[in-house]
């Protein structure tokens, strides 16, 4: 089976189990924000919390990064131009920018050397930012005026090890290519955007087995020509939702371990923002998704 024929079958289940990893980050979102009044504090913690997802992070970058931003009197009330603007002046970037605000150019500035974050943290952020203010569960949430979505923009994927075990193991497996911890960001980025219809040239690490222009060719999806890229990346980010409850760690005999897909709804439970409500149809679906991955290993 051709990897796009894969992605095709990966989406379908990810549009329609949408709306449960949508609650389980709108509770992640609502907890991190009610605390504060300004946007500016919102800001703040959004920050803060994307960028302690990281398992290794690096105290000194973070430290620095807090230590000139928290000092600077900007207003109360701030809008994404003056993030971007805000954020600029605190990591020294003086590289070419538009003035007007964009997803992309604060994905970038965010993933300079030594900003405490990374290209996956930097990503969390930003979709951090588009689910809060175009999902329609998040209304009263939103905190920033004039928000506009530019549909040339771009929104990357954070890419973690739950998801590179996915297009490792299900997606990439029949065709030769292996992603690592280093390249995985880079490559599924780059094939999920080809996919969702962006012009993306065929990349050197792609391989001759699969034909990279069929990539997001034949989608019979409803309502896919009506979506956006940066809509089709954030139903994409599901999979870390399917592949986190499905996914455990298995000791080896060198004191290592292997990640093998396996139910693991103790992780749906131990989470208190899981919305509990959805915990049984989460389960029938994340049995559903073990079922649609072992399909797409047997098929040939």
């Amino acid at each position: 089976m051709k990897v796009n024929d894969r992605l095709i079958l990966l989406f379908q289940f990810l549009k329609e189990g949408h709306e449960y990893n949508a609650r389980w980050q709108r509770n992640v979102y609502r907890k991190l924000l009610a605390p504060y009044d300004s946007s500016r504090q919102k800001f703040y913690a959004l920050l803060d919390h994307s960028m302690n997802t990281q398992s290794k992070s690096k105290i000194d970058n973070a430290g620095l990064f807090w230590k000139r931003l928290r000092p600077i009197n900007s207003p109360s009330q701030i809008n994404l131009g003056q993030l971007q603007r805000l954020l600029r002046s605190v990591l020294d970037d003086n590289s070419e920018f538009s003035e007007e605000p964009s997803f992309f150019q604060i994905w970038k500035i965010l993933r300079k050397k030594n900003s405490g974050f990374g290209p996956k943290t930097a990503a969390l952020f930003v979709k951090a930012l588009v689910c809060i203010h175009t999902e329609q569960l998040n209304q009263d949430l939103r905190f920033i005026e004039e928000f506009r979505v530019n549909e040339n923009d771009r929104v990357f994927l954070p890419v973690d090890t739950v998801i590179i075990h996915i297009f490792n193991e299900y997606i990439f497996s029949e065709i030769g290519v292996f992603l690592s911890t280093q390249n995985a960001f880079g490559r599924i980025n780059d094939i999920l955007m080809k996919f969702n219809g962006e012009d993306i040239n065929c990349p050197r690490w792609w391989h001759e087995n699969d034909d990279w222009n069929a990539i997001g060719t034949g989608v019979d999806i409803d309502g896919w020509a009506e979506m956006s890229s940066i809509q089709k990346m954030i139903i994409w980010d599901d999979l870390w939702c399917w592949g986190f409850i499905t996914q455990t760690n298995k000791p080896t005999k060198k004191n290592n371990s292997k990640r093998i897909t396996q139910l693991n709804t103790n992780k749906l439970y131990a989470d208190f923002n899981s919305p509990s409500e959805n915990w049984e149809a989460m389960e029938n679906l994340a049995e559903e998704f073990i079922e649609l991955l072992t399909w797409l290993r047997l098929a040939q």
